[in-house]
């Protein structure tokens, strides 16, 4: 790493360790169900190793347990269907607040076993308690072995949605059933469905009608709804006009230009519309385009480039059984030459970026909601709630709401604002997520226009960066009680701001995700003093980053550009104002720290109070984003360090391109899967396919830093991007990815990985092997080379051989050679001094290890003790590829002895929150305290 701490030689950490063991456990999301399948464990009767008869059918008191579903609305369909099934696994949903979730529907991917060898969705129903068939949508997401549209191939991954019923701080438990035949759907008259319609598409959710024009840069030709919710009958509320769909002002040169659809300066992009779900829970669907200004303003011209740089995407979401519509509208400045160099000459000043809806409401009375309940706006005919640019001595945030230009209300930030237009007989609400962090932003009504302001005052947006945003647009039929209405708005704003920034998410159960095989052990639910200490530490950094007086406020991480990213130094927290915080490309991942820690833990926060948004900023914003284009060998990645300045974070100048800490991005899209990011891993992939394109044979022209086939930081962050867009991009671009994937690892197999450990080196020496840093091994190569081997590991061009040997071999190679002993010779010092690099000498050709010494890196010839843990976390997942090794036992002892867990303390201090450092020694740290409770030596 490098870090500013040094190895200590002594310590007092009795009083320390005394500490973290005394803390408690975090409470488990839930008790253990049985399950009837887990591959890789003994299969309990009910097994279904693959194709196979149909098992008898269990009574209906399975695992199915919470609040009942009632009523056809809700999405009850009645009775589980007859005939023969295996149950699956149980399938959970919590609620961590202290209000009812209702009208909201909850989904994420599970993974599924290759033994279940199930390559389609028919089988699948989904049981709620009392033994209920519930309304559900299953999409397939990933597959075993290929490309996620080759229809032969075992599902891997599998989207599953559902519509709940939860009170306040409820969880409940869905059983997921797997029936021979398949059988019959079931009737259901508010299924979301998609269907062609006077040259374009109808979704009907069954209490509203979308009419969509896939030419139209603004989607929506009309919009009708239930205003009774009986089915039949429908109300025009909105249609399109000239006003409608995105709008651009931006400052070219010494004036301000405005493109928008009206003045026909939008457009759709060839083939840009795209049908990505289709029902029965939800439909999704996208559209891509550009702005373009017939005097060639919006045009990108450097470096003899010539294309429109302003591209946009909206992804729409229609829901069952629903009326509002749920929105991700993505704006990009995809100028960029894409190369070394200045990364912010081709940064460009918009003054407003926004989405526009005409509705068919009258007399157009507003409502809004600032820093309390939803009120009316009086006689206003102009209605704004703005999270606008900070300033003054000292910096501060700044929102208010205006009424006819007004101000009536000002704060630092609204919590959770929503603006509404009603007529007669209905209303229309627009809310914003995480509004109040991502200045400056505005929600409009002007008459009947609502207005979605992504850009609500001049901001800088930098070179190849995009604005990510997502948003929900409700339609409430109007009562006659103008009270009643009131109530009604403010359950929208609460339900709408739930969905928003904490939306349910289905999860299957620790024993089913390790069942599944894809990563190493979660673990149980039972407590360990390691486990104890590794959740005390996660906590404190989550709410230090997070939390009222934490680092985002210090830092002042706030704009759409930054937050909420982190810090590269624990000591140099605080900032004066946004333009002076230079944050650092998720370094080391923190993102990823938390989702695999909500994967095992259940507990929503740790994938919405950070990990969530924080992935979609990288993907987004952080990395080059110059759309399709691929003049660039950095689409999709990082390009340099950091950088600071309006519009220039993450675009210093100079510095390497080695910045991508993807880890865990491909839990960002499981837990909320959604094309605009499926299409940023297909950029990357393709990038890294066309960059990494000269085979083994020619191996000796390749460039350093560019693009050698080695182990090091940079190619592995590279190619975890491309085995993101193999696993999970359909089309060419995912058959491409798949190729070069597979290509690259194995020539990594044959070569870096031969001798059985890591070595360094495009062409590795058959002498010598210089292994990669210790705890870069630890934090992010084995990862990679561990999911590409559960995921791939099993088609026959693949040599799993090889890298089992590599990925258990070498920590058991380490544990000999790099770790310091007791007394006994066997168990681990934990205090005593241990390898940072390790260099080898080779025999046999380069295929086995003769004996290897220390080497001194930035940071010494020992391991920096904070890299301890994860270290140890190395034995425990080699363990589970190879029990001979019998590195239980000692792996085991080091973690229960507290003096391991106290050296994390060199990288916490300053209440600093995630920084380089902390985010580096917790990567493996979830797989430490997982295969804790799962190790057994033979």
């Amino acid at each position: 790493m490098g870090g500013r701490c040094s190895d200590r030689r002594t310590r007092g950490l009795t009083a320390l360790a005394a500490g973290l063991l005394a803390l408690p456990l975090l409470a488990a999301a839930a008790p253990a169900q049985r399950l009837t399948f887990i591959e890789g464990f003994e299969p309990g009767p009910g097994a279904w190793p693959g194709p196979a008869p149909p098992q008898p059918r269990p009574a209906p008191t399975s695992c199915a347990g919470g609040p009942a579903i009632s009523g056809l609305a809700a999405g009850d369909l009645g009775p589980a269907p007859p005939g023969p099934f295996a149950e699956l696994t149980c399938l959970e949903i919590v609620n961590d607040r202290d209000e009812a979730r209702d009208g909201e529907t909850a989904y994420a991917a599970i993974p599924l076993p290759r033994r279940l060898a199930m390559t389609g969705v028919d089988e699948l129903v989904l049981v709620g308690p009392g033994d209920r068939r519930l309304a559900a949508q299953f999409d397939v997401l990933a597959r075993w072995g290929g490309a996620v549209d080759d229809p032969t191939l075992p599902i891997r991954w599998l989207q599953v949605a559902v519509e709940p019923r939860l009170g306040p701080r409820q969880t409940v438990h869905y059983a997921l059933r797997r029936h021979a035949p398949p059988p019959p759907p079931a009737a259901d008259p508010f299924a979301a469905a998609i269907t062609p319609q006077d040259g374009g598409y109808a979704v009907d959710t069954g209490v509203a009608t979308f009419l969509l024009e896939p030419t139209n840069p603004a989607l929506f030709a009309r919009i009708a709804i239930d205003p009774d919710g009986d089915g039949p009958g429908r109300l025009t509320v909105y249609r399109h006009a000239p006003q409608a769909g995105p709008s651009l002002t931006f400052r070219h040169r010494d004036r301000s230009l405005t493109l928008d659809v009206a003045g026909g300066e939008v457009a759709v992009d060839p083939g840009g519309f795209a049908i990505v779900e289709r029902g029965p829970v939800k439909v999704v669907v996208s559209l891509d385009g550009h702005f373009t200004d017939g005097g060639g303003a919006s045009l990108c011209t450097r470096d003899g480039l010539r294309y429109e740089r302003f591209g946009y995407t909206l992804v729409a979401t229609f829901y069952r059984g629903r009326r509002d519509v749920g929105l991700e509208y993505h704006l990009r400045n995809e100028c960029s030459d894409g190369f070394g160099g200045s990364w912010t000459d081709d940064a460009v000043t918009i003054e407003r970026a926004a989405w526009s809806f005409p509705l068919l409401l009258a007399p157009a009375e507003h409502f809004v909601a600032g820093a309390g309940a939803v009120a009316a706006a009086a006689t206003s005919t102009a209605s704004r709630v703005e999270q606008r640019r900070g300033g003054g001595d000292p910096w501060r945030r700044r929102a208010r709401l205006l009424r006819d230009g007004i101000a009536a209300e000002h704060a630092e930030a609204f919590a959770e604002p929503l603006i509404a237009v009603a007529g007669e007989r209905a209303a229309a609400a627009l809310q914003l997520a995480w509004m109040r962090f991502r200045e400056p932003q505005a929600l409009v009504a002007e008459g009947a226009v609502l207005r979605l302001e992504v850009v609500g005052e001049d901001l800088v947006l930098g070179e190849g960066k995009g604005l990510w945003n997502a948003a929900r647009l409700a339609f409430v039929p109007r009562p006659a009680d103008d009270g009643e209405l009131l109530a009604r708005l403010e359950r929208e704003r609460r339900r709408g701001a739930l969905a928003l920034e904490r939306g349910l998410l289905v999860r299957a159960p620790r024993g089913w995700i390790d069942g599944a095989g894809l990563y190493p052990s979660l673990g149980t639910a039972a407590p360990s003093a390691f486990k104890s200490a590794y959740l005390e530490v996660l906590d404190a950094l989550h709410r230090q980053t997070t939390g009222d007086g934490g680092q985002w406020q210090r830092a002042k991480t706030y704009g759409s550009q930054l937050w909420p990213d982190v810090q590269f130094d624990l000591w140099q927290i605080d900032h004066p104002d946004p333009f002076a915080n230079d944050v650092v490309y998720n370094y080391w991942s923190p993102s990823g720290v938390e989702l695999f820690e909500y994967l095992r833990s259940g507990e929503p926060r740790w994938a919405w109070d950070f990990a969530l948004p924080q992935a979609w900023l990288q993907l987004y914003t952080a990395y080059l984003n110059v759309g399709d284009q691929r003049h660039s060998n950095r689409n999709g990645l990082a390009v340099t360090s950091g950088g600071s300045g309006e519009g220039h974070w993450h675009r210093r100048s100079g510095g390497s391109d080695d910045y991508t800490y993807d880890v865990g991005h491909e839990l960002a899209y499981l837990l909320r899967p959604s094309p605009a990011l499926r299409r940023r891993f297909a950029q990357a992939g393709r990038t890294v396919v066309e960059r990494y394109a000269l085979p083994k044979a020619q191996e000796t022209a390749r460039e350093r830093f560019v693009d050698q086939v080695d182990v090091t930081r940079q190619v592995i962050q590279h190619f975890e991007m491309l085995m993101n867009c193999a696993d999970f991009v359909p089309g060419a671009t995912g058959r491409d990815c798949q190729t070069r994937l597979h290509q690259l690892l194995a020539e990594l197999t044959a070569d870096n990985l031969a001798a059985g450990v890591f070595c360094q080196g495009d062409v590795p020496s058959p002498a010598r092997c210089a292994q990669p840093q210790q705890f870069m091994q630890a934090a992010m190569h084995h990862r990679f080379f561990h999911r590409y081997l559960l995921a791939y590991g099993h088609l026959p061009a693949v040599d799993d051989v090889a890298l089992r040997r590599a990925l258990s071999r070498g920590p058991w190679l380490y544990y000999q050679e790099g770790m310091a002993k007791g007394d006994d010779g066997r168990s681990i010092d934990v205090l005593g001094d241990w390898a940072a690099q390790l260099d080898c000498r080779l025999t046999a050709g380069g295929t086995a290890v003769a004996g290897c010494s220390w080497v001194a890196n930035g940071d010494g010839p020992a391991l920096l003790w904070p890299n301890k843990p994860h270290v140890v976390a190395l034995l425990l997942v080699a363990h589970q590829l190879d029990p001979s090794l019998a590195l239980c036992d000692v792996a085991k002892a080091a973690l229960d002895d507290p003096d391991l867990a106290a050296t994390w303390q060199d990288f916490l201090g300053n209440d600093s929150g995630w920084w380089k450092g902390a985010a580096q020694m917790l990567q493996g740290a979830v797989f430490a305290a997982g295969g804790y409770d799962a190790c057994r030596d033979p």
